[in-house]
């Protein structure tokens, strides 16, 4: 599983570690072995005189991801440009978490740069970071997109791990951290942010499956009262949500395939442009190699028909002097169908046809 970090309990009065258990155990899921993941970290900027609670930070093999997460206990949080983040509550009021698009990247940029400064302090200079607004409940159509430039927004791990895999494979970004080991990385964490290795946070086992819902409990799994009536109600909406994570699940799958796939084909464009001319050319000889090649020397242009009768649709005509390629011939024996590019499944009549072998062709069902 991916290597996890959190700070003691002495970094600050109360530190933040209030990131769901499905949102650690995608992360956990979905995230490369040696990926690391530091929850709650307090990062102190001393260039800046100034603190920074960070949600999440995802450090991989080419560059450093800090994680803004707008995690509201599951009540929808909505974006839009005008407005920027805010809650949208059950009785119809709302919570502006930012005001405008502006001030949400500046916080999430200021949080990484408190993150590269203390690889900095620790002669770890880092190249490469990038910062991003994570909201798990994010109304689905809320678009986060918005946030684009230096902050990218997502509404889900899934989205989030791939918008990472698609920085961390962009050479335009792609400037690696100096050449850090994974101990240097420990050391920093260790050092600079008070932070230490575990695989259990708030007494999750991070590897495990997240807790169900107790749908018997007088408290819904966010501590808030309930009666018989809302617990069937959240029954219903939670086996809604879990299949609509379900199919985003696949739907990720699916985005992730495609994305590996074109990311191989950009890294092997010439490899990949050799076997489909090969393909190519393969497919043209062995489509070749069934039909044969005749020529018309009439008198009168000779009419092409739709189909192997004289009074089926007349299609074009054949001028004298003109060769054509012939791949199949109907029933009866005195119809030939064209083959070749341009006037392909197209008849002409057999009798004024030169060159043709009516043995080797293939019998047209009609």
């Amino acid at each position: 599983m991916a290597i996890f970090f959190i700070p003691p309990e002495h970094v600050k009065e109360n530190p933040k570690k209030n990131i769901e258990e499905d949102v650690l155990y995608d992360l956990n899921r979905l995230l490369p072995p040696e990926a690391i993941v530091c929850v709650g970290i307090d990062a102190y900027d001393n260039h800046r005189e100034n603190y920074r609670d960070i949600d999440l930070v995802i450090i991989t093999n080419t560059a450093v991801h800090v994680v803004e997460s707008k995690d509201k206990k599951g009540e929808p949080v909505i974006y839009n440009n005008k407005e920027g983040l805010f809650i949208q509550h059950e009785n119809g009021s709302i919570t502006r978490i930012m005001n405008g698009d502006e001030p949400a990247r500046t916080q999430a940029i200021e949080c990484a740069d408190c993150v590269k400064w203390g690889f900095y302090r620790a002669s770890k200079e880092i190249n490469t970071s990038f910062a991003y607004i994570l909201v798990p409940y994010a109304y689905e159509g809320s678009d986060l997109t918005e946030l684009t430039g230096p902050v990218r927004g997502s509404k889900s791990v899934i989205e989030l791990v791939e918008l990472i895999n698609k920085r961390d494979s962009n050479p335009k970004y792609n400037r690696g951290l100096n050449g850090l080991t994974i101990s240097d990385i420990e050391y920093v964490l260790r050092v600079q942010f008070n932070a230490h290795q575990t695989d259990t946070i708030k007494g999750y086992k991070i590897g495990n499956t997240p807790r169900p819902v107790d749908r018997t409990s007088k408290f819904n799994r966010h501590g808030i009262p309930t009666n018989n009536r809302s617990v069937k109600k959240e029954s219903r909406t939670s086996n809604n949500q879990e299949t609509i994570q379900y199919i985003g699940a696949l739907v990720g799958k699916a985005k992730q395939l495609v994305f590996s796939i074109s990311s191989f084909i950009k890294k092997n464009k010439y490899y990949c442009a050799t076997i489909v001319l090969v393909l190519f050319l393969m497919f043209f000889l062995l489509h070749g190699l069934t039909l044969q090649r005749g020529c018309f020397n009439g008198t009168v242009p000779l009419n092409m028909r739709s189909a192997p009768t004289s009074q089926s649709e007349k299609v074009g005509q054949i001028d004298k002097g003109s060769c054509f390629y012939v791949n199949g011939i109907s029933q009866d024996r005195d119809w030939l169908r064209l083959g070749g590019l341009t006037n392909s499944g197209r008849w002409v009549n057999a009798a004024y046809v030169e060159r043709i072998n009516p043995g080797d062709l293939k019998i047209i069902m009609q």
